[in-house]
Parts: structure tokens; C-alpha cells; sequence
């Protein structure tokens, strides 16, 4: 992270001051850092509520959550008890922008915090259950999640030769086909200069460094400043280069192990038993379009009754496949299938689930999943007995959508 705070990174881009082109290396910076960025927010990531949420669509939770913030709705299952939960998570690097006004998705901001998305916090609610033998009541659901491995975002590029490289042909990608943009740019630069206007060529001499660039960029009103973003993303969805390569640091960012620490708990009233869970998740891609998630937990549920406390382990994973394939600029989620199995020691008796689920893109940043199972039911009183279920729920991922209205993808 230090090499990208420093500005190694424009050493590698080649992206020298020396050239002359003020207007050409500010772009370049742009595009690439924007490049940065969109690699950052494909890496795989949890929109869906937490684990220990019995309404949650998935019981196996991957390594980081979403950037900003996410919203994750699950509706009144098909053959289950639960009626619905809900779950916002949000991550430091959210509260930090939001606490020093500054903008979450500018891509200087976001390459130079990348430490602060590595801490998510969790809250909720998870609705009492109808039909449980057992009576519920509506529980209070927050937990905390921390990547002592992060290996996925902007910051680790400046770790690893083979990612650098590749960010190096994404930037030689974008630097062979801008003059377009610098044309453009330009144009929108004069035009809101004061009256007596320079000459373009008095403009442009007047620029000599890329700082100089930047500093006529933040003259600019908001309006003017929203026709710059609109340039730069108009620019790099037509680079067909660059999307290929850009595609391919995205590949070889998100095929890295990444490993996390969580704690969850829900907590219930009356002589209801609160839940707790301390678990590890690691996770990392097995190719191009398959992703490996394991989860190993630790379990206690405390109840108000003397000698009613019980203590379990559990183990999960999930092979996830993409179905489609999105292209490398754009945000929205590919249609995935997965294949989810978790095994739980409890009362001396295993129980075990196997899930399926469906996760539909509608939008970017919002996805519909589905998930259809079949195993032990979660009450203690009828632990041994085994049904199928299905849940469906909502997920929005705020940053993506942000970005997407950003850019008009």
C-alpha cells in the first residue's frame, strides 16, 4: 500500500512528467487508477446476510464483504420456519469517507485506504419463527469482520511482479489510445477558463505538470467535474486493449488466497437462546470462473436455563461457478451457480445440510438469490428429522450502484 501512496506506481506505467504532455499523463493516471479501482471492487465478495442468520440464504460466508455498504433482504423461505431477516454491513473505509467528507469512489481516495476495507461491521435483525416447535422470538443480529490476508485489493499489485506487469500493459493499453480524450478534455478545460480566454495554445504551454492538470480539473464545478468522470469512463469502455488486460489483472487478483477472522452474534429475548460464532474463512478462485470458500467455526449458544448452554463445531464450504462472463470495465455481477455442504457437531450428533443456489443479476450492484436445501431441521427438539426448504432474498451492493450511476453503465 505504501508503494501506491508513494506514487511508485506511476514509475511503473512509465508515466513520466518529462514528456510534455501534461494532459496526456493526467489522463493516463486516470484511467489507470480507475482501472485500479474496478479491479479492486470485482474481487468476490459477500452481499448476502451473515451465517448465523437462520433466514440468510447461504450458511457459508466468504472472506470480505462490499466495499461501502450492502443491504442484504431475505424473504419468508419456502418449507422453512424463519420469517425473513435483514442485515446492513458496512465497511471502516465507509465510515472514515463519510466522517472526513470525501468522496468513497474517487480513485485516488479509494487506491490510498485500502487497510480501512479490511474491517467490516455487521448489524440486523432476524424475524421470529411461525412454525418452529420450539418458541422464537425476533433476534438482534451484529458481528465484525477482519483480512488479516488481504491479497485481492489495489494495494497488493505493489506486492506481486506478475500483477504489476499486467497493470503495466493496462496502462500502455490506455496510453496508445487517448488522444481522443486529451482532444476533449482539453476543449472542456479551456471553455471554463475566465475571460480573456488563452489561446489553446497558450493553454496548453501553460500546463507543465500533471499537478497543474489537476489543478484547473478542481476549478471546476460539481456539473463540469461529473462531464470529466463521464469522459474518462466513456474512454475506457471503448479501449478494447486495455479491457482484455484489465480482465486479466482481475483474474490474477482474485485467484489469491484471502483468509478472515469473524465473530457473529444474534441475541434473543426472554428464555430464547442467543447465538454466538467465532469462525475462520478462507477462500480463493480454482480458475477463471470457479471459487473455493471454506468456513470452520466455532459455536455457543447461551441459554437463560442452568446446564441448557450448548457448544458445537462446524465445517462448510462452497464451490461457486460463474455461468456468465462480464466484461472487465463493468461492475454488474455475472449469473452464478453455487454448490454449498456443511457439516455440524451438535449434542453429540452430526448434522448435516447441502444447499444449491441461484444468484440472478438484475442491475448492477443488485442480485436475486435463490437457494433450495436439504438437510437436519435447526430445532434441538427435532434435530434428527430432515426436510428440503427454499429462501430467496435481495442484495445490493451500494458502491457498485454508485459507480454504475457514476458512469452511466
Amino acid at each position: 500500500m505504501r508503494s501506491l501512496q508513494s506514487g511508485a506506481l506511476l514509475c511503473w506505467l512509465g508515466l513520466s512528467a518529462a514528456t510534455g504532455q501534461p494532459i496526456k499523463e493526467w489522463l493516463d493516471k486516470q484511467l489507470t487508477d480507475a482501472a485500479t479501482m474496478t479491479a479492486s471492487q470485482k474481487k468476490p465478495a459477500q452481499t448476502q446476510s451473515t451465517s448465523l442468520n437462520h433466514g440468510s440464504t447461504t450458511f457459508v460466508d466468504k472472506t470480505s464483504a462490499t466495499d461501502l455498504l450492502g443491504t442484504a433482504l431475505n424473504f419468508s423461505p419456502v418449507g422453512g420456519t424463519q420469517e425473513g431477516s435483514g442485515t446492513v454491513t458496512a465497511s471502516l473505509y465507509s465510515f472514515y469517507t463519510l466522517a472526513s467528507s470525501q468522496d468513497p469512489l474517487k480513485p485516488s481516495v479509494y487506491n490510498s485506504h485500502s487497510a480501512m476495507r479490511t474491517l467490516f461491521f455487521t448489524a440486523g435483525r432476524e424475524e421470529p419463527s411461525s412454525s418452529a416447535t420450539t418458541p422464537t422470538t425476533a433476534g438482534t443480529i451484529a458481528g465484525a469482520r477482519w483480512l488479516p490476508v488481504n491479497r485481492r485489493d489495489a494495494s497488493a499489485i505493489a506486492h506481486d511482479k506478475v500483477a504489476r506487469e499486467q497493470l503495466t500493459k493496462v496502462a500502455s493499453a490506455f496510453a496508445g489510445s487517448t488522444s481522443a480524450a486529451v482532444s476533449e478534455l482539453t476543449n472542456l478545460l479551456l471553455s471554463h477558463q475566465p475571460d480573456p480566454k488563452p489561446t489553446i495554445t497558450q493553454f496548453i504551454t501553460a500546463l507543465h505538470t500533471v499537478e497543474d492538470v489537476q489543478a484547473a480539473v478542481d476549478k471546476l464545478d460539481t456539473v463540469d467535474r461529473g462531464q470529466v468522470t463521464a469522459l474518462i469512463a466513456k474512454f475506457r469502455n471503448r479501449m478494447g486493449a486495455a479491457d482484455k488486460e484489465l480482465d486479466k489483472l482481475i483474474v490474477q487478483l482474485s485467484r489469491r488466497w484471502q483468509v478472515a477472522l469473524d465473530f457473529q452474534t444474534t441475541q434473543r429475548s426472554g428464555t430464547v437462546n442467543s447465538d454466538y460464532q467465532i469462525e475462520m474463512i478462507a477462500d480463493r478462485a480454482v480458475n477463471d470462473r470457479c471459487f473455493f470458500t471454506f468456513n470452520g467455526s466455532y459455536l455457543y449458544s447461551n441459554s437463560s436455563r442452568i446446564g441448557a448452554d450448548t457448544r458445537n463445531a462446524r465445517g462448510a464450504f462452497d464451490f461457486q461457478y460463474d455461468v456468465t462472463h462480464v466484461g472487465a470495465t463493468s461492475l454488474k455481477s455475472p449469473l452464478q451457480v453455487s454448490l454449498s455442504g456443511e457439516g455440524l457437531y451438535r449434542l453429540q450428533t452430526w448434522q448435516y445440510h447441502a444447499q444449491v443456489q441461484i444468484a440472478i443479476p438484475i442491475a448492477t450492484g443488485v442480485n436475486l438469490p435463490f437457494s433450495f436445501g436439504y438437510g437436519n431441521r435447526p430445532e434441538l427438539l427435532r434435530q434428527t428429522e430432515k426436510d428440503a426448504y427454499g429462501k430467496f432474498g435481495l442484495t445490493l451492493d451500494v458502491a457498485k450502484i454508485v459507480s454504475s450511476l457514476k458512469t452511466g453503465q
